[in-house]
């Protein structure tokens, strides 16, 4: 899901999804499971690098203009708006979950249904 944040001045869309958790995994070395636990310690690197790669998924997703800012940018536009920080975690808490249980849910569901005994 697309939202919107004030950030460096602009609202600005923000879309957190396979982009954002493909990008952390090879930039990062940073894999999907890795980021709840970054998430519980509250790694305001990870926030805002999963941030910014959500703005640059929802530029590439609207066809937008590509804005010249930086994980470090996105990070001190932090800084500026203060309510950022509690706008974003849920949102990048609701993305985890659900790409876990995609994930979970594939590799853990058998194709039969257990039969019960009786």
């Amino acid at each position: 899901m697309i939202h919107t944040i004030e950030l460096g001045g602009k609202t600005r869309k923000v879309l957190f999804g396979n982009y954002v958790f493909r990008k952390l995994e090879q930039e990062k070395g940073i894999g999907l499971f890795d980021i709840s636990e970054g998430l519980q310690k509250v790694s305001i690197a990870l926030i805002s690098d999963m941030l910014y790669y959500a703005l640059r998924c929802a530029e590439i997703s609207e066809h937008a203009e590509m804005d010249d800012y930086t994980a470090d940018t996105v990070c001190a536009w932090m800084d500026v708006e203060s309510s950022s920080l509690g706008l974003v975690l849920p949102w990048i808490t609701d993305a985890v979950t659900a790409m876990t249980k995609s994930v979970v849910g594939e590799a853990g569901e058998s194709e039969e249904p257990a039969k019960k005994k009786k």
